[in-house]
């Protein structure tokens, strides 16, 4: 309430508007202590007028931040502790704002011309001696002080005329703000008026909006609880999935183990199946090989039998009797070998049928021997 009391309260007679024309004496000054710094925003063929409109928007922002966008915290506590010992001086402000530009000449005039390079430059904190600023603020007010009423209106500088404080520097007691203007500003009436309204809507929407109140509190109960709800059913479920990953994981280990079994047990029964086929590969040629010792034996006999045939007298009979024996173990044969049992069956037969020839043969020598 101070400040805009004491220092801002040239604002408010123009607002919503900036008090542009506020800020014509601190650049007239700028323009007479520096005008190579002043002509420098607008280039060296700007006109004066044109040149003091753009140096008036690059000082408001200055003005309208307190100058707190310029300065680092340092500096800027040390300039309002000057200023508001010198309160009096509202205008003094301006003058400050006109030291700090001063005080980056050499930064200014490197820039290029424009006022959007200026304003970019003065829209950060630049770092400044405190005690050198003060020197040029003391400078510049004895310049603003001493000057003729060429370019300072007559009661610029009379801080009897803008002091809007009476006494001591005082601080508002009270939550509101003392009256700002001495005459009425209908935009500020109207948007004062606008607030109360707003207000006063405000008020009337919190009233409605406190009977569902108690419905919407119940509302957001249930949502939490629902919430909640779905909170613990996911982590339910997430904790079904972890056991279900674990369980997939032991069953591909399990597969893997009887996939290992069934190889190791398939890689046996192949051994397996190789040893039969390798016994019965010798089992074959063990009887092929009797057979062809049998065959000798009996081709040997039959020869024999054969020759005892042919001294005696019934040669003929016993040679057909041979080949029907003959026919008989070849049919034998082939019989018993397809039933895997045909060598001992062969042997048996062969061993019958040669005893019956003997006896045979014995018998007819007997006959023989008893009809001599």
């Amino acid at each position: 309430a101070v400040f805009l009391l004491n220092w801002a309260g040239p604002w408010f007679e123009l607002f919503p508007n900036p008090p542009l024309d506020q800020l014509t004496a601190p650049v007239n000054l700028l323009r007479e202590t520096d005008p190579e710094l002043f002509h420098h925003v607008g280039g060296p063929n700007c006109a004066a007028d044109k040149c003091g409109n753009l140096w008036r928007q690059a000082l408001w922002p200055l003005w309208q931040t307190a100058l707190s966008c310029c300065l680092t915290s340092t500096t800027w506590l040390a300039l309002w502790d000057h200023l508001v010992a010198h309160w009096r001086r509202p205008r003094l402000i301006c003058v400050a704002a006109v030291a700090v530009v001063c005080c980056l000449r050499e930064r200014l005039v490197a820039l290029p011309v424009g006022l959007d390079a200026l304003s970019a430059a003065l829209s950060g904190p630049q770092v400044l001696a405190p005690g050198y600023l003060l020197q040029k603020l003391c400078a510049l007010r004895d310049v603003a002080r001493g000057s003729a009423g060429s370019w300072v209106e007559s009661d610029w500088w009379s801080g009897d005329a803008e002091c809007r404080l009476t006494g001591d520097l005082p601080l508002s007691a009270t939550s509101t703000y003392p009256p700002l203007l001495r005459r009425p500003h209908y935009v500020v009436d109207y948007l004062v008026e606008d607030r109360a309204r707003a207000r006063s809507a405000v008020a009337a929407a919190r009233r409605r909006a406190a009977a569902p109140r108690k419905a919407r509190e119940i509302l957001a109960e249930l949502v939490v609880e629902e919430l909640t709800f779905c909170q613990e059913q996911g982590k339910l479920l997430d904790a079904e999935r972890r056991r279900l990953d674990l369980a997939t994981e032991e069953d591909v280990v399990v597969e893997e183990g009887q996939k290992h079994i069934w190889d190791k047990t398939l890689g046996m029964e192949l051994d397996l199946v190789e040893l039969v086929r390798t016994g019965v590969a010798a089992s074959l040629d063990h009887e092929r090989r009797l057979q062809e010792a049998q065959d000798a034996r009996t081709k040997n006999e039959a020869t024999q039998r054969r020759k005892r045939i042919m001294a005696s007298e019934n040669e003929e009979q016993k040679n057909m009797q041979l080949e029907e024996v003959e026919t008989m173990m070849i049919r034998s044969l082939f019989e018993q070998r397809r039933q895997r049992t045909a060598g001992e069956d062969a042997r048996l037969l062969q061993n019958e049928v040669r005893a019956n020839l003997i006896r045979r043969d014995n018998d007819e020598q007997e006959r023989a021997r008893t009809q001599q």
